[in-house]
């Protein structure tokens, strides 16, 4: 094909992915600079930078060239498919870097260092795209995927297969507005501890869709101290340590339809403020949730769980229509300062929580939006219940005075 200007016939196999792949230079008139050429493209194709993706060979220095190239001409970067081995990870954290494979694509991290960096730098920045990548990492890789002072980025299907026991499959710090979806820990020899971790309080407002973290040694998902305002949305968090883990002061994070079982200590262990538990399923037969000490404001609407447990200092939990003792065994202890609860079931025995909010192991401040035992006896009004009782109560409260 000759291009319009007449200057130079090209050297090329074009492929069905709609990608110029030079193996050789132009007959004509070519361009010194390989990357002049691919201004031409619309991607950035890494065998054109001298990549083998044949697992044997090392592909750092085409795989820094490709990343090189994109940011030069403003292109994606695409990896056929193929193994890429590496050493060292490239910097991917570039404003507007797309990054993608097409086809079954393994990044293979032989090296130190996270298996794949993406840090914004001293100032961020933000527009990354990663997308359909395997990454491997080995016991040396501190995590799989490392996410820095970036925002609004998009990490879609990427998959890491182990890294460092003390790592985290997908860790984050300053990490803001970002989306991870379709994101998974695959099965390996060297799994790390955690599945997603935002490590500090300057990770706010991300989107986590359908994840599947399971058969880590620590948590699926890990919230630190300060982090906030995380929407995860379906997905597994299973056969781990702990489900969800939520430190103090983790705060406003909201989970919808997400799976929890299989988890050996806690489904969720909750330290944290402000958090919305919607239609979860948490069925282990021994682990529950677990709000500690510290936890307050948390809501649980709808959804099934094995057990649930609120500590003394944990305030203001609310649970509404949600159902306990998936299996036989399952209880509910309270022992948290005002509690709500509204329409809670024993979904095993099919007996309501509300009968066992009335007694006193529940250390008598659990009840249907009241607070002492008074409050629970007018508000709990119906069978069993005569009109003498509501006026007593009423003149209790002191919202009457007696004549």
């Amino acid at each position: 094909m000759k291009s319009r200007g007449g200057s130079f016939l090209p050297t090329a196999d074009y492929d069905l992915t709609g990608l110029w792949n030079f193996r050789t230079a132009p007959t004509i008139g070519a361009p010194a600079d390989p990357v002049a050429t691919l201004r031409q493209t619309g991607a950035v194709n890494a065998l054109t930078f001298g990549a083998v993706g044949d697992g044997v060979a090392d592909d750092t220095a085409a795989i820094l060239a490709l990343r090189n190239a994109a940011v030069a001409t403003g292109r994606a970067a695409v990896f056929p498919a193929g193994t890429y081995r590496y050493t060292t990870s490239p910097n991917w954290g570039v404003a507007g870097l797309q990054v993608e494979g097409r086809g079954p694509v393994l990044w293979q991290h032989t090296g130190t260092g996270p298996a794949c960096l993406v840090d914004g730098g001293i100032n961020g920045l933000s527009g990354v795209t990663l997308r359909n990548l395997t990454i491997q990492g080995n016991v040396n890789s501190t995590h799989g995927v490392q996410v820095t002072k970036v925002w609004r980025s998009i990490f879609d299907n990427l998959r890491v297969q182990g890294c460092a026991p003390t790592g985290s499959a997908f860790f984050g710090t300053f990490n803001v507005c970002n989306h991870f979806l379709n994101c998974k820990v695959l099965a390996a020899a060297n799994m790390p501890a955690h599945g997603i971790y935002f490590a500090d309080a300057n990770c706010s407002a991300n989107v986590i869709t359908n994840p599947i973290v399971e058969g880590l040694t620590g948590s699926g998902l890990k919230f630190a101290t300060g982090a906030a305002q995380t929407t995860v949305i379906g997905g597994t968090a299973e056969s781990n340590a702990i489900g969800i883990d939520l430190a103090f002061n983790a705060c406003r994070h909201v989970f919808v339809g997400i799976d929890l079982e299989g988890n050996a200590t806690a489904d969720v262990l909750c330290a944290g403020n402000y958090n919305s538990f919607v239609g979860v399923l948490a069925y282990s037969a021994g682990p529950l949730v677990h709000l500690t000490t510290g936890a307050n404001f948390n809501v649980f609407t709808g959804g099934i769980y094995q057990s649930i447990t609120i500590d003394a200092g944990a305030f203001g939990s609310v649970l509404l229509g949600v159902g306990f003792g998936f299996s036989v065994g399952g209880v509910f202890t309270d022992n948290g300062t005002n509690t709500q609860a509204l329409g809670v079931w024993n979904v095993n025995s099919a007996i309501p929580a509300t009968n066992r909010l009335q007694t006193t192991s529940l250390a008598g401040n659990v009840g249907f939006y009241g607070v002492t035992p008074i409050a629970r006896a007018l508000l709990a009004t119906g069978a069993g219940r005569t009109v003498d009782d509501v006026i007593t109560a009423i003149q209790n409260l002191g919202l009457v005075r007696q004549s």
